[in-house]
This record gives C-alpha cells, sequence and structure tokens, in this order.
C-alpha cells in the first residue's frame, strides 16, 4: 500500500475530501512527478480521497492507495500503448512484406505502429471514462490529530 499524510482543506457532499499532501522524497524519483496535480508552488498537490473515518476539516491524515490499484493503472498507461505500438509495427510490416499498398514494409511499419499507438490511447480514454472515480481514488486510512 501507497501511503502520504497530508492536511484535510475541505469535505465534498459524496463523502471525500479534498487533501493536501507535502510532495515526498518519492516525488523526486517519479517520472510523472510534473503531470501530478501540483499547487501553486509545485511542493504541494491537492487529492481527493474517500473520508471513511468522517475526519473533520484540518485534521492531519493518512492517505492510501492500494498497490493493486496502482499497479493497474501502471499497466493500463504504460504497457498497453508499448504492447499495441510493437502489434501495429509487426502488422505493418507483414501487410508492407505483402506489397499490397505500395508502401515499403518500414513505412508500413511505421504507420501501422503509430496509429496502433493512437488506437490504443483512445481505447484507454474511453474506457478511464467508464470506470468509476471512486474505484481509483485514495481511501483516508488514519487521523493522526484532528485540528
Amino acid at each position: 500500500m501507497m501511503e502520504e499524510t497530508g492536511t484535510i482543506m475541505s469535505l465534498q457532499e459524496d463523502g471525500s475530501a479534498l487533501v493536501l499532501c507535502q510532495r515526498s522524497g518519492a516525488c523526486a524519483h517519479c517520472s510523472a512527478a510534473t503531470a501530478c496535480g501540483g499547487v501553486e508552488d509545485g511542493s504541494s498537490r491537492l487529492v481527493a480521497a474517500d473520508n471513511p473515518l468522517a475526519a473533520p476539516v484540518g485534521s492531519r491524515v493518512v492517505i492510501a492507495v492500494s498497490t493493486r490499484t496502482f499497479l493497474r493503472a501502471s499497466l493500463l498507461l504504460y504497457i498497453v500503448p508499448l504492447l499495441a505500438l510493437v502489434a501495429g509495427a509487426l502488422f505493418g510490416q507483414f501487410i508492407g512484406a505483402s506489397g499490397k499498398f505500395g508502401l515499403d514494409a518500414n513505412r508500413m511499419s511505421a504507420i501501422m505502429g503509430t496509429l496502433g499507438l493512437i488506437a490504443a490511447f483512445v481505447v484507454i480514454r474511453l474506457y478511464s471514462r467508464r470506470q468509476a472515480a471512486q474505484d481509483h481514488r485514495p481511501c483516508i486510512i488514519a487521523v493522526l490529530n484532528k485540528d
């Protein structure tokens, strides 16, 4: 389980809370650190988290994301596009070698690989819209203090 501490800034009507978290040392090694939802100076970020403990605004809390959720998202965002790129390139190589479209195998491979990559991103986008945001949202697992 990946854990982070933060302070509850506001409560939402759906039972979640907006938690302000400071960037940790792990963020320095993360390739997505610059894309993370930063606030003002980039040293902190606001995170929507489930609040099953009903912690009030101002509380210092620990939020966590399950390792399974993190790995599933990583697989979806990194491995699936890579596989689509390779599959498209191999398919393009096969079609190009047959000579049906008048392009050499390398050009057809590049075109089909690019189309496979684009198709993977479109499918991921559509899939992520169908998934409920709550399925991937962190959860408050402990209240450190109540202010």
